[in-house]
């Protein structure tokens, strides 16, 4: 009691967890929203082991600064509401810094979706060690023409199973990087099988690093060691979605240890390739590709 000259202590934490909020593995969507907010900028978002539901979700949490995820693997799962829905929406005021590592996610449309930030605090972030199954399009993306700025991008060591499946008119991709501004990109042994499907008649890569809008064409992008397999497109007519396993544009690139296996689309129009590189310049060794179908290139390398 304040008025009667009690002692207020306030002790620094260094986490929360949903389950800190109410969270008890059945609508779980306002106790990780609350958890989320309470972590973002002060501390860690711990999501331990056991079933986080947030199958009543319906629209994205804003990231509006630093974030910090951590899970025990495997065994931390989160569960969405299907996949049409974002589970975080980096806005474009954040300048956050991102992380997460060793989340099990579930039956999203994504997990990030970055808007543009030009002449705002660029983004840093670190997405390693998480495991993605069921979603409409990847771990780490953003919407058609949107290009973010970020000091660096790490995503490595995730484990990335049917992304786009189900879906029609829409580009799916496991792992989408499209950046104007960015010193550094690493995208670095992941595990993807499965991206697309039959019924997706639009582009699909396993892996896209876009730097397209930049005026500084050297800024660094290394995709190494990574395993893409089953990158599918459904589209039987038309002719200008692309089908590539990994895909790097204007940048500085080093491809080096993948292995791409099974770029497939019914119409030769649709310009399949395993490897696809459109930078001034491209380091491209020791790579790996199986079975790329129809009339483009195993290793496909423009200026």
């Amino acid at each position: 009691d304040i008025s009667a000259g009690g002692i207020i202590v306030i002790e620094k934490v260094d986490y929360v967890t949903p389950q800190h909020f109410g969270a008890n593995g059945t609508s779980d969507t306002a106790a990780f929203k609350a958890a989320a907010t309470a972590s973002m900028g002060k501390c860690q978002l711990f999501v331990p082991s056991g079933g986080i539901d947030l199958t009543d979700l319906t629209t994205p949490m804003n990231v509006t600064g630093d974030l910090n995820i951590l899970g025990n693997g495997i065994l931390s799962t989160i569960t969405g509401p299907d996949i049409d829905t974002y589970l975080f929406e980096v806005v474009n005021t954040s300048g956050a810094k991102i992380s997460c590592s060793g989340v099990s996610f579930s039956t999203f449309l994504m997990i990030f979706n970055f808007q543009g930030n030009s002449g705002q605090p660029k983004y840093e972030v670190s997405l390693t060690r998480n495991y993605c199954d069921n979603f409409g399009r990847g771990l780490i993306g953003s919407g058609g023409g949107v290009y973010w700025s970020a000091f660096n991008v790490d995503v490595s060591y995730n484990q990335l199973t049917n992304m786009g499946l189900d879906l029609d008119n829409v580009d799916a991709s496991a792992i989408k990087v499209a950046v104007d501004v960015c010193p550094s990109v690493s995208v670095v042994e992941n595990l993807i099988d499965n991206v697309g499907s039959l019924s997706n008649t639009e582009s699909v890569w396993g892996i896209l690093v876009d730097h397209s809008p930049a005026t500084d064409k050297q800024q660094s992008v290394k995709v190494l060691n990574n395993t893409v397999k089953n990158v599918i497109s459904g589209v039987t007519s038309g002719g200008t979605e692309q089908v590539t396993g990994i895909m790097v544009l204007d940048s500085s690139a080093v491809i080096d240890g993948n292995t791409v296996d099974t770029v497939q689309a019914p119409n030769p129009n649709s310009n399949p390739d395993g490897i696809y590189s459109k930078c001034p310049k491209s380091i491209i060794t020791n790579n790996k590709v199986i079975d790329v179908l129809a009339n483009e290139g195993a290793i496909n390398v423009k200026g």
